[in-house]
């Protein structure tokens, strides 16, 4: 299941990254003949990997184990290739281009990402209807192949819960009118609040709709039945329900546990595992999932899931403002040919995957694995020796198509797992310093998580990157339209900004002799010239005349409050005074704070005299 969540992210990450090219390069019926002969493809790849994997069953050429490993990669490079085949379909064949035409529904996020997420599970069908006959070889299934392919979309359609609930209450949001609260969600603290807010929310409520989906059942009654819960009860645990968990009718080797409160947590248990596990064996499972409720593993999961987000979108900006710089991609943006705008999306989608990809599958995965460790630890602790929880294990390695060697990138391999068990028994101080190190590691994570998600949403560094390349932008423009008043004054404001005092001085100048009554820059040019520019740069007297000049054009609280700054630059403070209070009284409610302020330097430099 870890792994979907990986696919299903890159997959909608992918399509939201897309460009619905208008009018579309290529035609439907083209779109949909590369989309068939991509399905093909996939088929015939996937037929011939495994057959192989068939060949070595049926001639015993491997071990059952090396079998297995076989087979697990073949699902795995297969399901890349599926995500391969979604990103020639998202930038290539204008996917969102073809749903966004769609009548009525085109342009919801919910129906997109449906459409979407159907494709991909299109491509999964194809790949779980060719693996079926090396899945019943090696794991003994006696369900028909529609059953195998119906039980792996049971399984893995709860990995989309968040992102459904996500989708309708933002196609909610944004059909409500209330446009301050769209545009805060539009923020980088925005987002963080809604997505922690709402991802602890549904986390909460979540397992109650999974256990339904999953159609799972109280245990029924019995010793092992009563053991367990007895031995739960011992242990303090609060939950609502252990259930029988009928995924893939049972068979699968597995148990779990899910909610971040007791209200809605519940321990799962497949009928393979009770009745494969002696009680005692079972026990030690139980405290294994125990553990990932009393360390909190669940909570950790939710803020992984939360600070990727902050940090995907802080770095969103940073590489689209970094590709788009580039004189290639100016251009598109200044004037876009059919197809260019694609290929920006397009590349600004690697850098976005790779950082999705580093992030999942190394840092969270390495969390991952040593929060199973942990799970471990506890368990041998809580049985008193590991001697059952490594029993389990190794059970559950043999019949699961003896896979003890095999590690993922979320899980150690059993090996590794029992190894460290058995250092446990030895040395029980390993589960202490275990526990510190990850204490220790989670400190540096939180920290690292903390400074990088200010750096790329509030820091400077941010608003100059952005400053950066609209100031390309707006010179690959006035090379065509050198005259252009607006791109000018956004020039300078940018040039302002950025403290570069000279160049906007020198931008506001042009911008006057090519209309020598533009308020904004009459009126920013005094100030500069009166206030905030080096010394050798001012000039009061010059000052005053274009703010009065502005001000005869527009007598606004603004521009008001550059008369009185000139004013008072020349000395004048009485008409500096008079002219504050004027813009006072026309400064609206919410922003009267300013100009109260510049009216108390005034007035406090009057008190004082000459």
């Amino acid at each position: 299941m870890f792994n979907a969540v990986i696919y299903f992210i890159v997959v909608l990450l992918v399509f939201s990254l897309s460009y619905p090219e208008h009018p579309s390069p290529i035609t439907l019926a083209d779109a949909f003949s590369i989309f068939s002969a991509g399905c093909i493809l996939l088929a015939l790849v996937g037929r011939m990997w495994f057959k192989r994997i068939e060949r070595a069953l049926s001639f015993d050429t491997a071990s059952e184990g090396e079998v297995t490993r076989q087979y697990h990669a073949t699902v795995t490079k297969l399901s890349i290739m599926a995500v391969a085949l979604f990103f020639l379909d998202s930038f290539f064949l204008n996917l969102k281009y073809w749903v966004e035409m769609v009548p009525f529904l085109g342009k919801l996020s919910l129906f997109q990402g449906v459409v979407a997420v159907s494709i991909f599970f299109l491509y999964l069908g194809i790949i779980w209807a060719l693996a079926y006959p090396s899945y019943r070889e090696i794991f003994g299934a006696r369900f028909s192949r529609r059953s195998y392919i119906w039980y792996q979309i049971q399984f893995h359609f709860p990995v989309l819960f968040p992102w459904i609930a996500l989708s309708v209450t933002s196609d909610i949001i944004e059909a409500l009118p209330f446009p301050n609260l769209k545009t805060f969600l539009e923020t980088g603290h925005g987002q963080l609040i809604y997505f922690t807010s709402f991802m602890l929310i549904l986390m909460t409520f979540m397992p109650k709709w999974i256990q339904k989906w999953w159609r799972c059942k109280p245990l029924p009654p019995g010793p092992k039945a009563e053991a367990i819960k007895e031995f739960l009860e011992s242990h303090g645990l609060k939950y609502r329900a252990v259930l029988r968990w009928p995924v893939f009718e049972g068979k699968a080797l597995t148990a779990g546990i899910m909610g971040i409160v007791a209200r809605f947590r519940y321990i799962l248990v497949t009928d393979a595992l009770l009745d494969m596990l002696t009680i005692e064996e079972l026990k030690a499972v139980l405290a294994h999932e125990m553990a990932h409720a009393k360390y909190k593993h669940l909570l950790f999961y939710i803020l992984f899931f939360a600070g990727f987000v902050v940090i995907s979108y802080g770095l969103l900006d940073f590489f689209f403002y970094a590709i788009a710089a580039h004189p290639y991609f100016l251009k598109v943006l200044v004037d876009p040919k059919p197809g260019q705008m694609n290929t920006l999306y397009l590349t600004l989608s690697v850098p976005m995957l790779a950082t999705l990809i580093i992030y999942f599958r190394f840092v969270m995965g390495f969390f991952m694995r040593h929060f199973e460790r942990q799970a471990d630890l506890y368990s041998a602790f809580v049985m008193g020796t590991a001697r059952y929880t490594i029993n389990a294990l190794e059970k559950i390695a043999f019949l699961s198509g003896k896979i003890r060697d095999m590690p993922s990138w979320h899980h150690f391999s059993i090996k590794q797992r029992v190894e460290a068990l058995q250092r446990a028994e030895h040395d029980p101080s390993l589960r202490r310093r275990h526990n510190l190190f990850l204490a220790v590691l989670i400190l540096i994570f939180l920290s690292l998580l903390t400074g990088v998600g200010w750096f790329v949403n509030f820091s400077g560094i941010k608003r100059g990157a952005a400053d950066q390349f609209l100031t390309k932008v707006i010179e690959q423009r006035l090379q065509e339209e050198p005259d252009d008043v607006d791109l000018l004054v956004a020039l300078a404001m940018i040039q302002h900004r950025r403290h570069r005092f000279h160049d906007a001085m020198s931008t506001y100048e042009r911008l006057l002799e090519i209309a020598p009554n533009h308020p904004v820059a009459l009126n920013n040019l005094a100030w500069l010239l009166a206030v905030e520019a080096p010394e050798e740069l001012r000039d009061a007297r010059r000052a005053l005349r274009l703010a009065q000049q502005a001000v005869r054009i527009q007598r606004t609280p603004v521009f008001l409050d550059t008369l009185a700054e000139a004013y008072f630059a020349n000395g004048m403070v009485a008409q500096a005074i008079e002219t504050e209070k004027e813009a006072l009284s026309l400064a609206p409610e919410d922003g009267r704070d300013y100009y109260e302020r510049q009216l108390e330097k005034f007035l406090g430099h009057a008190k004082k005299g000459p």
